[in-house]
């Protein structure tokens, strides 16, 4: 009974993991459409120069986010070795949008770096 109740467990950590990052890159998408789409209604652009500090910090959030999730979902045994590599590749692509490709969550990662900043 107890090994059903972790397999259970497992599946059940595993759709959420998948839920939330799901749901996270789809807020993001919607979140840079609409501004993209107020870009275009009011004829005035807006772009960001990130210099090499703050590619930093990008990248460094991205790598430790990849490996996180990459670990978390290599850890779910019930899964075939397989799919959880292939799970681990589309989530490792989930996350490099998240970090790397939307401008929103970029900008966010970056003033949650400044406000940390502010407190050491």
């Amino acid at each position: 009974m107890d090994a059903l109740l972790d397999a259970i467990a497992d599946h059940v950590a595993f759709a959420i993991l998948q839920a939330v990052l799901i749901s996270a890159v789809a807020a993001a998408f919607l979140l840079d459409w609409s501004v993209r789409r107020q870009q275009r209604v009011s004829g005035l652009e807006r772009r960001v120069t990130r210099g090499p500090e703050s590619m930093v910090y990008l990248i460094t959030a991205f790598s430790i986010v990849v490996v996180e999730v990459i670990a978390i979902v290599l850890a779910f045994d019930e899964i075939p070795f397989r799919e959880r590599v292939a799970w681990a590749l589309f989530d490792g692509a989930l996350a490099g949008y998240l970090l790397l490709g939307s401008g929103w969550v970029r900008n966010k990662t970056i003033g949650l770096v400044n406000w940390l900043r502010t407190l050491g």
